[in-house]
């Protein structure tokens, strides 16, 4: 996964690009404003940081959007943004998460968008939290480890960070099929119907070590 990141802080977008980096993921541009983005593949994300309210952000995504209209933003508002704007540009955005949110936090929602989900906001409030993005039937077992193996804690981890099963296959040195066997185990173990799930689990019950341990 390829992620792009927009910010005018230099501290904040070297702490994404480690972010980042640390979860797997490729960092692509890093440009202080939407309108210095060149143009990236469509399945790629991009993180767009908004400090403030500021006169430009309504027409700088508009011709961003004219420019590619199917790119998936992440917003990471800062304390300076009303909720009134992010609401108004919440239809533009697959996710608007708060820039004091966690690395957890921020690697589920990245692993989350790629997925394909877009988080919404509900009852006037985005779930930022990823335990308020479970759906109804996703019932997380109160033992952190639920019986997992050290090989099902190791593949989980690094679901989380947004690896893909054949990634994982090449760097435990499986086959893609043993990958999927495994997965099939922790969804069974942790109460997950599919990826998602599996990652927002991990993220939560699973500490960060856990992708470099194998067994």
């Amino acid at each position: 996964m390829c992620v792009h990141i927009v910010s005018a802080s230099k501290l904040l977008t070297d702490m994404f690009s480690n972010i980042c980096g640390s979860c797997g993921c490729r960092v692509g541009q890093t440009v202080s404003s939407l309108t210095q983005l060149e143009p990236v593949a469509e399945d790629d994300l991009v993180l767009y940081h908004v400090p403030e309210p500021e006169g430009s952000i309504l027409s700088d995504i508009h011709d961003f959007r004219v420019r590619q209209p199917n790119l998936r933003l992440i917003m990471v508002a800062g304390r300076g943004l009303p909720r009134h704007v992010q609401d108004l540009l919440s239809p533009q955005m697959a996710a608007i998460i708060d820039e004091d949110q966690s690395a957890k936090t921020l690697m589920a929602t990245l692993t989350m968008v790629q997925e394909g989900y877009r988080i919404v906001r509900m009852n006037g409030e985005y779930h930022q939290r990823t335990s308020e993005v479970r759906t109804p039937e996703f019932s997380v077992p109160d033992d952190d480890t639920s019986g997992l193996s050290e090989r099902e804690r190791t593949i989980l981890g690094l679901l989380r960070n947004g690896v893909t099963n054949k990634a994982i296959a090449n760097r435990l040195g499986i086959q893609e099929a043993t990958v999927k066997v495994h997965l099939r185990a922790c969804y069974r173990k942790i109460g997950a119907k599919n990826r998602t799930q599996a990652a927002i689990w991990a993220s939560e019950r699973l500490s960060e070590e856990t992708p470099s341990r194998a067994s």
